[in-house]
C-alpha cells in the first residue's frame, strides 16, 4: 500500500510539474528575482519528466538563473520558469496552490484554511492536509 501511495505521488508530482513547466504563469513569475530568493524551479529528470522544488537563486546572468536546490543539487534555468515565493501573497480558502509537502518537491493542492503565516493545504492526491508557510507555496494556474 505504501509503495502504492508513493508511486501516486510521484506520477501526479511529475504531471503537475509539467503542466505548471510548460504554462505561462505570469504574476507569479519572480519579478526582480535577486540572488538570494527563495523560489520554486524545476527540476527534469533524465526521462524529461519535470516537477517543482524548492531552491535558492545563487546568481542571475541575462535570461538566467543559478539555482541551489535544497538537496544540495544546482541548475541553471530560465528565469521565466522560476516561480516567487512571498509571504506576502494574499492566499484565500479555495485557491488553487503548488506547495512544498513535508520536503522540498511540491504538489498540488487546494487552501482550506488561512492565517498570518500558513495555508492548510488539501492535497489534490487525498493526501493528509498540512499546514504550509505561505512562503513555501505559489498559485497554481486557473
Amino acid at each position: 500500500m505504501f509503495t502504492t501511495v508513493c508511486a501516486m505521488k510521484t506520477l501526479l508530482s511529475l504531471t503537475l510539474g509539467l503542466v505548471l513547466f510548460m504554462a505561462s504563469i505570469p504574476s507569479a513569475l519572480a519579478a526582480d528575482p535577486k540572488v538570494g530568493d527563495s523560489v520554486a524551479a524545476p527540476w527534469s529528470n533524465d526521462k524529461g519528466q519535470s516537477a517543482f522544488f524548492m531552491a535558492t537563486i545563487t546568481g542571475i546572468s541575462g535570461d538566467k538563473a543559478d539555482l541551489l536546490y535544497e538537496d544540495g543539487d544546482k541548475l541553471t534555468v530560465p528565469l521565466s520558469s522560476v516561480r516567487a515565493l512571498s509571504t506576502d501573497t494574499a492566499f484565500k480558502v479555495g485557491d488553487h496552490v503548488v506547495a512544498a509537502w513535508k520536503g522540498a518537491q511540491m504538489f498540488g493542492g487546494t487552501v482550506t484554511a488561512v492565517t498570518e503565516q500558513t495555508c492548510t493545504v488539501k492535497w489534490d492526491d487525498g493526501d493528509t492536509p498540512i499546514e504550509v508557510k505561505k512562503s513555501r507555496m505559489f498559485l497554481a494556474p486557473k
